[in-house]
This record gives C-alpha cells, structure tokens and sequence, in this order.
C-alpha cells in the first residue's frame, strides 16, 4: 500500500538527508484525529516537485475547494516556492474552514513572516501558541512557532 502525505517544510532538509544516507524512516499512519493507528511502515521517498505538487492541488481544490487540509498543504508549497502572498491567502482559507486548526495558524505566521508583515506574523504566532493543546501536536505547534520566530527576514 502507498500513502500519500506531506511533510512540514522545516522537517524536509533533514528528512531528505536521513534517506540520502540509506536510512529506513519508520511511519505511523494514524486517521484523522490522531487517536488511532492504522498502520506502520517505513518512509521510501520523497518527492520533490514541488510545482507539480501545485498542480495537483489546483486540480483538488477544483473538485473540492471545502477542504482545508488541501488549501494548507498548497499554501505550504507556496511558501517554499516563494509565493509568501499566495501562501498567506491559501492558509487564511484553510482557517476559514477550520478555524481551530493550530498548525496552519503557525504556518500562516510563518508565511507572513516570509511577506514581511512581522506584526501579523507575531498575532498568529502568539494565537498558535495560545490554541496549542496539550501533547504530541501541540508540541510540535510550540517548536515549530519556535524555530520560525528564531529566521531572521531580510530587509
């Protein structure tokens, strides 16, 4: 069985390094509130297209633009393309359909960050922070918020 997932753009330097050298990543598939595990397996590759994953994204939001992962996931792309406009309108869609959503908050700090609107990135860093639940993904809310406060933007 093939899974299809994306991964955070500030983990993909050292992922992309870990398989360079051979290593078997271990995955857990979890469903969609995270409760579960359905699966394990290990990481084979990563795929790099990051304007062919645009594309693909354009085609879903076409047939579906309700979904709020797609609309973050796109914005993700966006950012590492660049298109830190582009990517603050995708993500401020994705919270339009779910606002709760503390890592595309984050993100969207991040990509304001990236357009250089310090001060909105700062208010969607701190709302980050103060939404992140206990545990695992807030966690991982709270070093990522970390580690993109920590880039400095040129100017």
């Amino acid at each position: 069985v093939s899974v299809l997932f994306t991964i955070p753009q500030d983990n993909l330097p050292a992922v992309l390094a870990r398989l360079q050298t051979g290593e078997r990543i271990p995955v857990d598939v979890f469903d969609r509130e995270q409760k579960v595990r359905l699966d394990r397996g290990r990481l084979l590759e990563v795929e790099g297209d990051a304007r062919a994953a645009l594309g693909d994204y354009d085609r879903a939001l076409e047939l579906d633009p309700t979904v709020a992962s797609v609309w973050a996931s796109r914005g993700a792309w966006r950012a590492l393309l660049g298109d830190a406009g582009g990517a603050v309108s995708d993500l401020g869609r994705a919270l339009e359909l779910e606002p709760g959503n503390t890592m595309t908050l984050a993100y969207r700090a991040a990509a304001r960050k990236q357009a250089g609107d310090l001060e909105g990135a700062e208010r969607d860093f701190a709302a980050a922070l103060a939404a992140a639940p206990a545990g695992p993904e807030g966690d991982a809310v709270r070093d990522f918020v970390a580690r993109r406060r920590a880039v400095r933007t040129a100017r």
